[in-house]
């Protein structure tokens, strides 16, 4: 594994060489972590979507409260990460109405905001919340993105983006920190190996997952209008939270607003130049 040429050494002693730690290795040690919350059908099957539903029953079993989401989350930056740990912690509430209410309070409302602070951070701390999120895949985002003009897109492949979205943990405690999201998966309509699988669209997946609570970016009025309207019925035990915009960050070099287009866009690149 350790190799060092010591008939390279330069002016200053320092040694170069081209391979002095194995890179499956380092590789690895980033990779291996997110490995068993990587939910793809593509590369799995049938198997996948089994799995990640018996995990969502183990969840259940154990009295957990689990979240579900959707995005894209193309070059994920502060404000992704923010929104996603918004909207777990927007299931605190949920979750102390299940288990805690008259006992700590009569209702989430009459918890001080110091209480409220702290009961979502033990929520985080002991994973009462299990946060599932399943990434828009790359054909669906294209033909999306191309009806509004927005050039080629997505700039990440899906396998990518769904592996920024496991890798970033949000502190609990002074030196504790905690994964923000539990699992990942994929949905996409224009995908032909996904035709007439649960992974075509986005409420197949929440039908078979049957989540406590369903978040959805207040933009997405298709999945609203269903889980609202058409197909609430299917969701008898599902709480819906609808997500406002919101800047949590913003960067004096973006123009204020992160974005992935201002991104793009700020390095120079072409894929997002018809926006």
């Amino acid at each position: 594994m350790l190799r060092i040429d010591h008939e390279r050494k330069t002016d200053f002693g320092l040694i170069l060489s081209d391979n002095i730690i194995d890179r499956d290795m380092v590789k690895g040690m980033l990779d291996n972590p997110h490995r068993k919350k990587f939910f793809n059908p593509l590369e799995h099957g049938e198997k996948a979507t089994q799995d990640l539903q018996r995990l969502r029953e183990s969840w259940a079993a154990q009295g957990l409260t689990t979240v579900f989401t959707s995005g894209v989350f193309d070059i994920m930056h502060l404000n992704h990460e923010a929104f996603l740990l918004q909207v777990k912690l927007e299931a605190a509430p949920i979750h102390f109405s299940r288990f805690h209410a008259g006992i700590l309070a009569p209702t989430w409302e009459d918890l001080p905001d110091e209480e409220k602070r702290n009961y979502c951070l033990r929520l985080l701390q002991r994973g009462d919340l299990k946060l599932i999120v399943s990434v828009d895949g790359d054909a669906a985002v294209s033909v999306r993105k191309k009806d509004k003009g927005g050039g080629d897109r997505p700039i990440y492949s899906w396998q990518t983006r769904a592996s920024d979205v496991l890798r970033f943990t949000a502190e609990t405690e002074p030196g504790t920190f905690s994964a923000v999201v539990d699992a990942v998966t994929i949905h996409d309509d224009q995908a032909p190996a996904l035709q007439d699988t649960p992974h075509e669209n986005i409420l197949p997946i929440g039908e078979f997952l049957q989540p406590d609570v369903w978040s959805v970016y207040c933009e997405s009025q298709d999945i609203l209008y269903e889980l609202q309207g058409g197909r609430a019925n299917e969701f008898p035990n599902t709480q819906v939270v609808v997500m406002s915009p919101y800047e949590y960050y913003t960067d004096a070099n973006l123009g204020g607003k992160f974005s992935t287009t201002k991104i793009a866009t700020r390095l120079g690149g072409t894929a997002v130049s018809r926006l």
